[in-house]
């Protein structure tokens, strides 16, 4: 179901995880303060650096098209690696109506490829055989180059791949919660994601629960909490801890 988020933009309800994707205080606002400018993201690419992102709960694509939207302002290279492994259909993604909230609508209906492509195999019209099968890459925009794997994010084959590629400066974790979605917060997803980030890169995340607070510690990151947006009293983001 299609729900209007406090700050006019749409979100959508889980049924299986019994969640909605974003908070119903404002879908734009949170993925602005928590992911964007939580990771540094925003601040890297306003700065013109070339950047990489790595999103865990590719979900709706919002997270994607708000960086993707500063990276064409700004003409700085956008690197954008997506797992997500139940994508929705392409029907629903444009019945949120996100060109709407760009500055390049554009983004928003290249966007659509992606998701036809990430239907067709998530409902086995096309049979992959491996993570790089699974992997669907378009140009989103003039900066922007998304890789967007439909596969459980915490499976071994995933994380070989992921080890093989070059270290991200993000992590947006953006998983549906512990309680419905524990295999992502895990002490040993967490040391897999602090292998994947650059020696100044953060992961960021809506999530503060006592028990992801001490395993991501556990794993090698140092913890920031500050203020959320609007409905949500704190989030954090982490960076590894400094030998």
């Amino acid at each position: 179901m299609i729900t209007r988020t406090g700050d006019d933009s749409y979100t959508l309800f889980s049924e299986q995880y019994e969640q909605t994707y974003h908070s119903s205080f404002g879908a734009v606002n949170e993925s602005l303060h928590v992911f964007m400018r939580g990771s540094g993201i925003e601040q890297r690419l306003r700065s013109g650096k070339a950047s990489r992102v790595l999103e865990i709960g590719f979900g709706l694509g919002l997270n994607c098209l708000l960086c993707a939207n500063s990276a064409e302002n700004n003409k700085a290279t956008l690197t954008y690696y997506g797992i997500e492994h139940r994508p929705i259909s392409p029907t629903t993604y444009t019945k949120l109506h996100y060109r709407d909230l760009l500055d390049h609508p554009y983004l928003a209906d290249n966007m659509v490829d992606a998701f036809s492509m990430a239907e067709s195999i998530s409902t086995g019209a096309t049979s992959p055989h491996s993570i790089e099968q699974a992997t669907i890459r378009v140009d989103l925009g003039h900066h922007t180059h998304l890789s967007l794997c439909i596969a459980d994010a915490a499976s071994e084959p995933l994380a070989e791949h992921l080890n093989n590629l070059q270290a991200f400066d993000a992590i947006f974790l953006d998983a549906f919660s512990p309680d419905h979605n524990p295999e992502c917060w895990t002490l040993a997803f967490f040391k897999q994601l602090a292998n994947l980030l650059t020696a100044d890169g953060r992961l960021a995340t809506y999530c503060v629960k006592g028990s992801v607070r001490r395993n991501l510690a556990s794993a090698g990151f140092e913890l920031h909490k500050y203020p959320g947006p609007e409905g949500k009293r704190e989030v954090l983001w982490a960076c590894k801890q400094r030998e």
